[in-house]
């Protein structure tokens, strides 16, 4: 548990008025940050998420004035275990509840994952060669892709360990992208193909077992 006081607000998005006074500002969920420098980057506008309007309406709520000694609690429920199968780099990743009163004592919760970033964009966009400048009114986006952002080790797993719930829930992340429950024991300590090659034999042979027929 930490103190509301102490949690990152993220990034604050200040909106000036036509006088260029501060009228009003809301806070963007840490993880989402690298998203909207993308966009300002190349001089466009991110369009907040409902994901992000709900941070900003909780932090809010639980680091104002009367309760921003409370603690917050924090609990992992899931966590996954993945590979990239261009690099062979394994990432770690995982579900995060977070919880506290607002000043009426009314509890407010917020969900999150923490290790991925959603959304990333691939722009395109021409270039003015006498400037480097991007041309206005040229940039569109391709693509988004998401990026993972914990390198998977044994320690990073033990480093989260006391927020895990009890029962927590091992997923593991097939090539294919199925995913498959193992013990947190394996999670940690099993090699990533041990770990697909052990969930998916085993389920291979749960859907022959239930495709035989039984004649008596």
């Amino acid at each position: 548990m930490m103190k509301a006081s102490e949690l990152d607000k993220g990034l604050k998005v200040v909106n000036t008025s036509s006088d260029g006074e501060e009228s009003s500002y809301y806070y963007i969920p840490p993880q989402q940050i690298p998203v909207v420098k993308a966009y300002e980057k190349v001089g466009q506008v991110y369009e907040r998420t409902v994901h992000d309007r709900v941070w900003d309406w909780w932090i809010t709520l639980v680091t104002a004035g009367p309760v921003s000694d409370q603690l917050i609690k924090m609990v992992i429920p899931q966590i996954y275990r993945t590979k990239e199968p261009a690099t062979g780099n394994e990432f770690l990743f995982y579900n995060v509840d977070m919880s506290g009163n607002d000043w009426k004592n009314n509890r407010k919760d917020y969900n999150y994952v923490d290790g991925v970033v959603e959304g990333i964009p691939v722009f395109n966009y021409e270039i003015e060669p006498s400037t480097n400048a991007i041309v206005p009114g040229t940039t569109q986006v391709l693509e988004v892709k998401k990026e993972y952002t914990i390198p998977f080790t044994k320690a990073a797993v033990e480093k989260i360990s006391p927020y895990f719930r009890n029962p927590l829930s091992c997923i593991v992340i097939a090539a294919d992208g199925r995913r498959y429950s193992v013990s947190l024991e394996q999670f940690k300590n099993m090699s990533y193909n041990e770990l697909v090659d052990m969930a998916t034999g085993c389920s291979d042979f749960m859907r022959q077992r239930r495709g035989q027929k039984v004649y008596s």
